[in-house]
């Protein structure tokens, strides 16, 4: 059950600016790979390659729901985005879509994180949230894709797993990036996850 001062409420466009901003506090605080990928940019440069995910955030084919902590005017304090099925019309061209150039950031790094990741747009609560809030984030994900029928993807960060599996996901495969390559310690593990309609 939520704290009395937590909402959940479906996103609006005009989120977008403070998702992004949440996003970015997220992996900054609990990302081993955050620094070596986005260290070298300047300030706010996570904040506005993140914006691009939510610009707009209603999408026909993507839900986002907010928490939000009325004790703090409204701010938002965790969220949770998936994708719906959908039918993709035509094939896909060289070139788009993916992360333009930006100076600053370890791209090599950044694109062995993503290597042989399908797309999935499930994100991750901080740790620090009340885990209160990221599990009614998922049970709201978890009814959506139940009414659809529907199999929920997931690819989750390494610190996320485990929450992900107490919730009914099952790893399907893992991508492990070592991050010794980039001027890191140890492996940088996501897991591509899914979870059956109930």
């Amino acid at each position: 059950m939520l704290p009395p001062n937590i909402i959940l409420l479906p996103a609006t466009n005009d989120d977008g600016p403070a998702l992004a901003s949440t996003m970015t506090d997220s992996f900054s605080g609990s990302d081993i790979a955050y620094h070596l990928v986005w260290g070298g940019a300047e300030e706010g440069t996570h904040d506005k390659v993140a914006l691009f995910l939510f610009t707009p955030v209603i999408k026909e084919y993507q839900v986002t729901y907010k928490a939000i902590d009325v004790s703090k005017d409204g701010r938002i304090v965790g969220f949770a985005t998936w994708r719906l099925p959908r039918k993709i019309e035509g094939e896909k061209k060289k070139g788009d879509g993916g992360l333009p150039p930006i100076p600053g950031i370890n791209r090599d790094l950044f694109d062995a994180k993503q290597a042989g990741s399908a797309p999935a747009y499930e994100r991750d609560v901080d740790e620090e949230q009340d885990m209160r809030i990221a599990t009614s984030l998922l049970d709201q994900g978890k009814k959506s894709a139940d009414k659809l029928t529907a199999k929920w993807w997931c690819l989750s960060t390494p610190q996320a797993v485990k929450t992900y599996e107490k919730n009914g996901w099952k790893v399907v495969e893992r991508h492990d990036t070592d991050l010794t390559k980039y001027g890191g310690e140890g492996l940088y593990s996501r897991a591509w996850m899914v979870r059956y309609p109930k």
